[in-house]
């Protein structure tokens, strides 16, 4: 965060770029935080999967589907 003079008129300005900046923070640690813990679940998963044929556990992965800016 930096340290600046802010005016009531750019009161508004400010405030908005600061949460920006959190937002984008907050957005990166739980998309690595979602990243890792799938990994985590695909290898779970696949280690745990019955192996019949082996035809089921080529088929688990994970897949982004949408992701925000």
């Amino acid at each position: 965060m930096r340290d600046e003079t802010v005016t009531i008129s750019t009161m508004d300005k400010a405030i908005a770029g600061a949460l920006e900046e959190y937002n984008a923070d907050v957005q990166s640690k739980i998309r690595t935080l979602v990243d890792n813990a799938m990994r985590k679940l695909v290898k779970l998963t696949k280690a745990t999967a019955p192996r019949d044929t082996g035809e089921y556990v080529k088929h688990i992965a994970s897949k982004t589907t949408s992701d925000t800016p």
